[in-house]
């Protein structure tokens, strides 16, 4: 069982909004939560080693048990179907990007960028103003 945490809709970010903007889409389901813990490699030749920080991704089981990678706040290729799916209204006002769903004016979000704005608007109309997240995602 994992531990969540409850957090704004409108404060989610990177792994969190990736992992909202899932279980949004796929009622139910639940992403693969991936963690490549933070290393150091020494390079012959190198002054320095090369410090590689953790790094944590999200991906899923689609057709014939193939893993696809799963970040809609960040691949175009990822946010567009849903994007079209839908039908988010993308807004541009100077640096601030307000994406909403279509007839909708309950389900609305903003954003530095499009798809971040559109995930957020999408967060927004299944889960309303908070979501639940694994406390692991926002560390």
């Amino acid at each position: 069982m994992r531990d969540l945490v409850e957090l704004k809709t409108a404060d989610l970010k990177g792994v969190e909004l990736n992992w909202a903007t899932f279980c949004a889409v796929y009622k139910g389901l639940e992403p693969k939560i991936n963690v490549v813990e933070a290393c150091t490699h020494e390079v012959r030749g190198l002054l320095k080693p090369i410090e590689f920080p953790q790094a944590v991704s999200l991906s899923y089981l689609g057709a014939y048990g193939a893993e696809y990678h799963w970040n809609p706040s960040g691949d175009w290729e990822c946010a567009g179907p849903l994007i079209d799916r839908f039908e988010v209204e993308i807004l541009r006002a100077g640096s601030c990007v307000h994406a909403k769903l279509y007839g909708k004016t309950d389900s609305s979000g903003d954003g530095e960028t499009a798809l971040v704005a559109a995930c957020r608007a999408i967060v927004a109309s299944i889960f309303g103003e908070k979501v639940s997240v694994p406390k692991e995602l926002t560390q």
